[in-house]
């Protein structure tokens, strides 16, 4: 159903332009799904993007006597099991777009990964599968296919590992010092979600700069016709279960990352938003 994408008043940023990247993956039919839910919502063009990564498998290191050989099969097998998971996503797309209202493309690229990442740039929003590399293997946190998007401003992303026929709640983890701004305005930007709660969830010991900016946050949202409320606190040195069911309920998450931790110290905490992309089905990043 595309009732969950719908924004209902007029001040909701329009969505013209749309990529779906396809390099394969068990959430691949997942994405490919949302972005054309998406699509047909807004009336916008959608691009389904195959691009391989000339370079995988290659080794740029020093190898030992005889080693060439076998650094060259690898690197010719990595592109064969790309192309192939690859091919796999392409038939999805093809499946599911069959019967499309709107226009919709296909585009092949290759080269090195910066130079296919440009393909998808310049988009309103760039739908790609989770738990994925740009070449279709599995990967987490910063490796994921989302995350290097996101690190290279080709965003916004959304980052799918099931679809959902309606988002009633999403969350938008806030911490001090964060990049919380950058992960409102791209909620704002897109769109999306504005008939779903949206908590606003503070992270870590209540301090007024963190109460200030969770208050600022709820305001804007809020003036752009959002129905964003702030939540209760979660304590990064809980345990899990206690945080539970502050984010696991959530249909969706806005955040300016995959990981919200940065200091050496909080490898022994909780990451709230860590914790929320390994459970929540849509994931927006800037």
């Amino acid at each position: 159903s595309s009732r969950a994408f719908e924004s209902p008043t007029a001040a909701a940023a329009p969505l013209r332009s749309m990529t779906v990247w396809l390099p394969g993956g068990d959430c691949q039919d997942a994405a490919i799904r949302t972005a054309i839910a998406l699509a047909d919502a807004n009336g916008a063009k959608l691009v389904g993007l195959s691009a391989l990564d000339s370079t995988a498998g290659e080794r740029s290191e020093m190898v030992p006597v005889g080693g060439l050989a076998w650094s060259k099969w690898l690197g010719d097998r990595a592109r064969l099991a790309q192309r192939e998971r690859s091919a796999l996503a392409l038939a999805a797309f093809e499946t599911h777009t069959r019967n499309a209202r709107g226009d919709v493309t296909l585009r092949h690229a290759e080269g090195p990964l910066d130079r296919v990442l440009a393909h998808a740039a310049g988009n309103d929003l760039i739908v790609v599968p989770a738990f994925v590399d740009h070449a279709g293997r599995n990967a987490h946190d910063a490796e994921e296919l989302a995350a290097k998007f996101s690190a290279r401003g080709a965003g916004p992303v959304l980052r799918v590992s099931r679809p959902v026929d309606t988002v009633r709640r999403g969350v938008l983890p806030v911490s001090v010092g964060d990049a919380s701004a950058r992960a409102v305005q791209t909620l704002i930007r897109t769109g999306l979600w504005r008939d779903a709660a949206i908590g606003v969830v503070p992270v870590g010991a209540p301090t007024d700069e963190l109460a200030l900016t969770v208050a600022r946050h709820v305001e804007l949202l809020g003036a752009h016709g959002f129905r964003a409320a702030e939540t209760p606190a979660i304590d990064p040195d809980a345990d899990r279960e206690s945080i539970e069911p502050l984010l696991a309920r959530a249909d969706a998450c806005v955040a300016a990352g995959l990981i919200g931790r940065r200091g050496a110290f909080d490898v022994f905490r909780l990451d709230p938003v860590e914790f929320a992309a390994a459970r929540v089905s849509l994931f927006l990043l800037p």
